[in-house]
């Protein structure tokens, strides 16, 4: 499981913008977080709400949720910085990097009073942390509140705003052991005190997370404060107008509305999808000669995927981060065009409805009004196009359920499960189509078969009706799903199977 990543690689590059008369250098700081407040584009109502409760010191804790590399980081980054303007520079983050690990208690304690004692000038060893070895005390969380209370009372008036990152992935690391789970019990009840804000203690605890607390069930690690006393911040991918501003920022009128549209089609407005695209047209793309095409983009697909940074998102997303079913899903939507119709979706199981809600409202997975299901990304369809490695068993059982099936024997004709009334002549058509399914069938060979008495007195508009009433009672929602026309030379029959009996 992914516990934290630090790429090495970094790219930024200054925009000179000039905004009401002002000229300030706009970083494309990316892969990195946002840092500074003039950089960061969108979500403005929930950074108000989180300043709101900063200032107010209620809720005692923060958490903001987000899918993978929608910018929690980068949210939690500036939320703070426009609160310590408001605060007059009160606000004192305090950043906890989390390894489950041997000692991870003791290694949380002594992180987190190294924080504070170098925020407030105390030396570490002058606190009753240490024995005179140089070790942690065994010390009850009573204490060490009390300790909390006095290092940050030396400043007055300072708020202390505990950040702490994918907290989720942390407690749902693998290789945790039964010694590592009693130290994570310890740490989610330290946190608890922390969030009842015991006394006077000014600290707020700030956690990001990638699932809400009841899909991850933090609860089973005993941690009622942190979720009673918390405000909770959903981030989501950026709306349509938020990603227009963000993309203006970075190529200004370099980008067509349909190729915009492309852009959203590919990234579905995460964030850092988006930034990924821009990055490799900054560098690999001269601007100013013509805006960008749906086609450039198209065309820049492979190479954008083959990045560094494409490939750590995608096997982080498929590989680690999505359930087994998960993945099955998005390929299988794949490998059926990119759409999954209404009536299959009906038809799977209830654990992968229940798996696909996660997928919809990430938006790695979109629904259509007809209740069809696509991928909400089209980078993601462009990485399983090239590594199709992967292999699950729900697209086979969809294309058992979605074939045409012809029992030769009854001559019954079934087509999604559901029986398909046909004439005499219309199952003539049928059978011969399937004595040569996947290959071609003439018109001649069709008037021989089903007119043989009066072949040359037919017209092509007597096989085309029969055609059409067999499209139209298969309920096709795509004319050419099981019979393929070519056109001035006839007929294919796909995705069709027999019963019973051998051609």
């Amino acid at each position: 499981m992914l516990i934290q990543f630090h790429i090495i690689f970094q790219f930024w590059v200054g925009l000179v913008l000039q905004t009401r008369g002002v000229v300030y250098t706009m970083e494309f700081n990316f892969p990195n977080p946002v840092r500074r407040m003039e950089d960061y584009i969108g979500r403005k109502d929930s950074l108000d709400e989180v300043c709101r409760n900063l200032m107010q010191q209620t809720p005692a804790s923060i958490l903001v949720i987000g899918e993978y590399r929608t910018g929690k980081t980068s949210f939690q980054n500036v939320s703070l910085l426009q609160a310590d303007g408001m605060a007059q520079n009160k606000i004192i983050r305090l950043d906890i990097r989390l390894h489950p690990a041997e000692y991870f208690f003791d290694r949380f304690v002594r992180e987190l009073f190294q924080e504070l004692c170098s925020k407030v000038g105390k030396p570490l060893e002058e606190t009753i942390l240490f024995n005179p070895a140089g070790s942690i005390m065994p010390i009850s969380n009573s204490l060490l509140l009390k300790e909390i209370r006095d290092l940050t009372s030396r400043i007055s008036d300072a708020l202390f705003v505990l950040c702490i990152d994918d907290l989720d992935l942390i407690l749902s690391a693998k290789e945790i052991t039964s010694d590592l789970s009693v130290d994570i019990y310890k740490v989610i009840g330290l946190l608890n005190a922390l969030s009842e804000k015991t006394g006077e203690l000014r600290v707020v605890v700030y956690v990001t997370m990638q699932q809400s607390p009841e899909q991850f069930q933090i609860q089973s690690f005993g941690s009622p404060a942190l979720l009673q006393s918390s405000s909770w911040i959903e981030l989501r991918n950026l709306t349509a107008p938020e990603s227009r501003k963000f993309i203006d920022h970075f190529l200004p009128g370099e980008i067509t509305p349909q190729a915009f549209q492309t852009l959203m089609d590919l990234s579905g407005g995460n964030p850092f999808l988006i930034k990924l695209i821009l990055k490799w047209f900054r560098d690999n793309w001269k601007a100013g000669i013509s805006p960008l095409t749906p086609e450039e983009m198209y065309a820049a697909i492979p190479a954008i995927l083959d990045s560094p940074q494409a490939r750590l998102f995608m096997t982080t997303l498929l590989n680690e981060l999505l359930s087994s079913r998960q993945r099955e899903l998005l390929h299988t939507i794949h490998a059926r065009g990119g759409m999954m119709e209404a009536d299959v979706v009906a038809s799977l199981e209830r654990e992968y409805q229940q798996e696909a809600e996660h997928l919809l409202r990430s938006g790695y997975m979109g629904c259509r009004q007809d209740g069809s299901w696509v991928i909400g990304m089209g980078l993601i369809s462009g990485w399983i196009q090239s590594h199709r490695g992967y292999t699950g068993s729900l697209h086979t059982r969809i294309l058992e359920l979605d074939q045409l099936i012809i029992d030769r024997k009854t001559r019954n004709v079934s087509c999604r499960g559901r029986e398909i009334r046909v004439t005499d002549q219309e199952y003539l058509f049928l059978e011969l189509l399937c004595q040569k399914r996947n290959e071609l069938v003439t018109r001649e060979d069709i008037t021989n078969k089903l007119w043989p008495e009066d072949c040359r007195g037919v017209e092509n508009s007597a096989i085309d009706q029969i055609v059409s009433r067999i499209r139209a009672k298969l309920g096709e929602d795509d004319p050419h799903k099981y019979i393929q026309t070519v056109h001035g030379k006839g007929f294919i029959l796909r995705n069709c199977r027999f019963d019973a009996s051998d051609m």
